[in-house]
């Protein structure tokens, strides 16, 4: 039996919250320290000026919520992920590392 949390965050979260399988995925809400830390590369640093651009964009022009800006920039395909986007390519590592177990 789930919590009563754990069922309002899901109804919040709609189809953001569930795996391919139906089954809920865990969210972690933590205030836990921020550590910064160099880019892997130049291109990286771009991907993420890109991003936050849009997520600007999207919310202040767009009047999307945060949440939904966080949806549509899991969808954005992406050069440094031979343009996937981030949603699938943490998908085919979740099934790569399930494989593996």
């Amino acid at each position: 039996m789930k919590e009563p949390y754990e069922e309002g965050l899901a109804s919040h979260l709609g189809p953001e919250s569930y795996a391919d399988d139906g089954n809920s995925v865990g969210v972690a809400l933590t205030s836990g320290t921020v550590r910064f830390s160099k880019a892997l590369n130049r291109s990286v640093t771009g991907s993420m000026n890109d991003l936050v651009y849009h997520a600007k964009m999207w919310v202040t022009e767009g009047g999307s919520s945060p949440f939904d800006a966080s949806c549509k920039l899991n969808e954005m395909p992406m050069s440094s992920l031979s343009y996937q986007n981030p949603r699938e390519v943490f998908k085919a590592l979740k099934l790569e590392e399930g494989e593996r177990w």
